[in-house]
């Protein structure tokens, strides 16, 4: 078995109640330039999806952590991996990163934490030494954008003259080169990070039975559990339990109903050792 632990030891996990995102006020974004086009579209509070054309010549490297949303409060939410197509069961489901070759077009999922507290107001992806913001569109200007870029002549030897004869009269987003002031405020989150632990996307509480409604808060039990590379949970133990029966309903809970995002080392998808301290919820 494939594993790796955080530099400090084994991740130790605490999950409550999770809080709610607001809706967000715009679910498409567009940036266009005469070198690359990327549009991006909401699919829910866990994935969105990116299309995106390299009208450079150069290869562009794509790194799914690279996407950064930025709320209305300044908080920000991060992409964590791209999600394949067609996969099923323990095999390979996600990937790190995607190279785009020049002129090429591709559209993926990335997989993320976007449970937003207040509204999103900025997405950014970082490539290269470049950070882009891409701009907020509606549902209408979206769809034209759409069928404009199906229009896009990716052999034309002008880009500048392609893009303009399918339609776009000028562009769209803006972009701020690493190191330069206007990039400032946006490289904080862009942090470079070898080792990513499993990114928990559902973890409902389980629920206090009302005969054991005397133990004082919190009630929880501690269970080491694996995260595969396919995001699955596998050889869960109690370590640090209450009796037999809250045990098993944590058990039960966790195995049935959580759901985690694998976690990265290097440019690789990894299994994880976590330790979930699984707090249970009062009727």
């Amino acid at each position: 078995m494939k594993l790796f632990r955080s530099l400090l030891g084994v991740w130790l996990i605490t999950f409550t109640v999770s809080s709610f995102s607001e809706a967000a006020s715009e679910n498409q974004y567009l940036f266009l330039s005469n070198e690359r086009i990327i549009t991006l579209e909401f699919i829910n509070d866990k994935s969105v999806i990116v299309n995106y054309v390299n009208l450079g010549d150069t290869f562009d490297l794509l790194l799914a952590r690279n996407l950064i949303f930025l709320d209305a409060q300044q908080s920000a939410y991060r992409g964590h991996l791209f999600e394949l197509e067609g996969v099923e069961g323990e095999q390979k489901q996600f990937d790190v990163s995607d190279l785009i070759e020049p002129g090429e077009f591709s559209g993926f999922v990335i997989a993320g934490d976007f449970n937003f507290r207040s509204p999103p107001v900025r997405p950014t992806l970082k490539i290269a030494g470049k950070i882009f913001e891409l701009e907020p569109l509606s549902g209408e200007e979206f769809e034209i954008v759409v069928a404009r870029i199906g229009e896009l002549n990716l052999k034309a030897n002008n880009k500048t003259e392609a893009i303009r004869r399918a339609g776009f009269g000028r562009g769209f987003g803006r972009f701020h080169l690493i190191g330069s002031d206007s990039a400032a405020e946006f490289e904080q989150y862009f942090k470079d990070e070898d080792i990513v632990p499993p990114l928990p996307l559902e973890t409902p509480p389980p629920r206090l039975p009302s005969s054991e409604s005397s133990r004082p808060d919190p009630v929880f039990v501690k269970i080491k559990a694996y995260v595969s590379r396919a995001g699955g949970l596998m050889n869960l133990e109690v370590v640090k339990g209450l009796n037999k029966k809250l045990d098993q309903i944590a058990l039960d809970t966790v195995q049935n109903s959580w759901r985690f995002l694998p976690a990265i080392s290097g440019n690789e998808v990894a299994e994880a050792e976590l330790m979930l301290n699984v707090v249970f919820k009062r009727q």
